[in-house]
């Protein structure tokens, strides 16, 4: 469902030439089959996003869109075992983002890094980027990269096959900051230290920990993810002598990675190899000989594109073994000193005098340096005190002018409205006596009754006016055009509102419906997001409007935010139910949200379009 809707954008937007709204349509394609294992069709919906990106020369507003298209290209080759088109799309990534001067996207480009080294068995280079990453986020107090990277540090000594004091260390770092993991993360936690129980020989807490990931993956529907715990379940029966339970397992990795069309050259050849064997241990040899064989075929494979990333990698080895060259130099010469500086002491107390200048200095500047890192940091903090509270006043004032309108209306209607009324009742007292006034005198009061009943009139229609708002008036389209250009003109945050089918009016109350749905997501965004960019789409689709809300900003964990009744979720799920809507909210920590909301309606309910 999600994808037709996402194609039938697409084709509006092409039509209108919208390059942007094109290029995230295509980044939300992509990642819908990256999340189920789909690496070969998400990446063709990547690269098209790309091209689109490339061939807009010199537009600096598309290179959000092309960094995070850079992401995903890098993360499918990876998946797909190309590592150095995975390599050489990251660099890239990296590139863009330092220029931009994002930290915290280039500690997530830092751990693609790591997972692709790790991937290529190059466990040292993806500990660095590891910690690389891991220091930024740290510096930055980021708690959901920090959780990521503690997760990726741990797993980095499953793929060595370890289980040391670091590692648990690591995991339990992990699991103190759980809240910002999102479920797939967390099985994936889960099975590290079920493999890591299994080292340290408790086969029951490794067990537990198996099933637990297991079932995550599953509420999740994290086809790869599956597959990946059913082969360590295999694993854990294998080496049990349980080889029956094994290839049950076994089995069961490898059809979901056909059915899904996932493709994972890694696993595929981990699996080869353990059914082999497994099918060796019952006795059916020639099914041994069929995976021994699939299994020395992706090994040549792997090891041909491991070559290549090695090679596209070498001037960094190379730059490597120089300065470990020169590192021994230094050493040996530093030997050969010191066997002269024993014959020659004066000179021992000079340097030793050096040095400890050289020490004092470097400590000031430390010291200097930690301050100004204390000031920028309190500066930021404080920036985005003041940025939230003009954000808070911004959207006070909105809805400060409905309440002021329908409060203006409603003294109108009940004050100089009764006060007119009451006038006129004294008025109808005179037409009993009409017969005693001067014909003179009775075609002013006429005059005056007729201005009296006008003024009625007038009132009314001004209180109804003012109480009905534009809304009522114009229409949705032209009360939505309102609220953006308030919020634009406030300069605290950047809204985009694109419209589809709109030219015509609907029925009041869906109207109304609809305006108060998008307004509540507009204020959540304002209150909660601390985003900079709003995208507010409203399309009229046969039988279905379809309501898209996307920010930038900080993103949240959605069944937490729910389970807590939160940031305004639970009101507007109520409202969307009401109408037999449907809602999909799609958000990540750090990641911004994305909340699509399609609302059924009776051809009748649209009046004519104006042609």
């Amino acid at each position: 469902m999600a994808e037709e809707y996402f194609l039938k954008a697409l084709a509006i937007r092409e039509g209108l030439g919208e390059i942007g709204l094109i290029i995230n349509i295509y980044h939300n394609l992509a990642n819908l089959y990256r999340r189920q294992g789909k690496f070969v069709i998400a990446l063709e919906y990547y690269r098209k996003g790309l091209n689109i990106t490339n061939e807009a020369v010199g537009e600096a507003k598309y290179e959000d869109g092309k960094i995070k298209l850079l992401n995903g290209i890098a993360t499918c080759y990876q998946h797909l075992g190309e590592y150095q088109k995975a390599l050489e799309y990251n660099d890239e990534d990296i590139g863009l983002r330092k220029n931009r001067e994002d930290r915290r996207g280039v500690a997530y480009a830092f751990m693609t890094s790591g997972n692709i080294y790790q991937k290529m068995n190059h466990f040292d280079l993806a500990e660095s980027k590891y910690k690389e990453s891991l220091f930024i986020f740290d510096s930055l107090k980021y708690q959901p990269g920090m959780a990521q990277s503690y997760l990726n540090l741990g797993s980095l000594y499953d793929r060595r096959g370890e289980c040391r004091e670091e590692e648990l260390g690591n995991y339990q770092k992990a699991l103190s900051l759980k809240e910002f993991l999102i479920e797939d993360e967390l099985a994936t936690l889960y099975r590290n230290i079920g493999f890591c129980y299994l080292k340290m020989e408790k086969p029951d807490s490794a067990l537990f920990f198996y099933n637990q990931s297991r079932e995550m993956y599953q509420s999740a529907e994290n086809k790869w993810g599956l597959a990946e715990i059913e082969f360590s379940l295999g694993g854990f029966y294998a080496d049990r002598n349980q080889h029956q339970k094994a290839l049950e397992h076994f089995t069961e990795s490898l059809n979901i990675l056909k059915e899904n069309q996932i493709s994972d050259p890694s696993l595929e050849s981990n699996l080869s190899s353990r059914l082999a064997d497994s099918y060796t241990e019952t006795g059916d040899y020639a099914a041994a000989l069929q995976y021994r064989d699939r299994y020395s075929f992706l090994q040549d494979s792997l090891y041909t594109l491991s070559m290549n990333a090695a090679n596209y990698k070498y001037s960094y080895e190379e730059e490597r073994r120089e300065n470990e060259e020169q590192l021994r130099e230094i050493e040996n010469l530093t030997n050969q000193t010191k066997i002269q500086h024993l014959k020659k002491m004066q000179l021992i107390y000079l340097f030793i005098g050096i040095i400890i200048i050289l020490g004092s200095a470097a400590g000031i500047a430390l010291l200097i340096y930690r301050q100004h890192l204390r000031k920028a940091t309190m500066d930021r903090e404080i920036d985005d005190l003041l940025r939230n509270q003009e954000i808070t006043t911004t959207y006070a004032r909105l809805e400060g002018q409905d309440e002021e309108r329908r409060r203006v209306a409603q003294d109108l209607h009940d004050g100089l409205g009764s006060m007119l009324s009451t006038v006129k009742l004294y008025f109808s007292t005179i037409d009993a006596k009409m017969d005693l006034i001067r014909l003179e005198s009775r075609e002013q009061y006429s005059k005056a009754n007729q201005l009296l009943d006008e003024a009625c009139e007038e009132v009314r229609r001004v209180a109804h006016d003012m109480h009905s708002g534009i809304l009522k008036k114009f229409g949705l389209k032209a009360q939505l055009e309102d609220l953006a250009e308030t919020i634009n003109n406030s300069k605290q945050i950047e809204v985009e509102l694109v419209t589809h089918k709109l030219s015509g009016r609907l029925d009041t109350q869906l109207e109304v419906n609809v305006y108060r749905i998008i307004q509540e997501l507009v204020g959540n965004a304002l209150k909660h997001a601390r985003a900079s960019k709003l995208n507010v789409q409203l399309s009229r689709f046969e039988n279905i409007i379809h309501i898209l809300v996307e920010d930038n900003g900080v993103g949240f964990k959605e069944n937490i935010a729910l389970e807590k009744g939160g940031i305004g979720l639970t009101g507007i799920q109520s409202r969307v139910k009401a109408l037999d809507g449907k809602i999909a909210i799609d958000s990540t920590l750090g990641r911004g949200t994305t909340v699509s909301i399609d609302i059924p309606y009776q051809p009748q309910e649209a009046l004519l379009e104006n042609h």
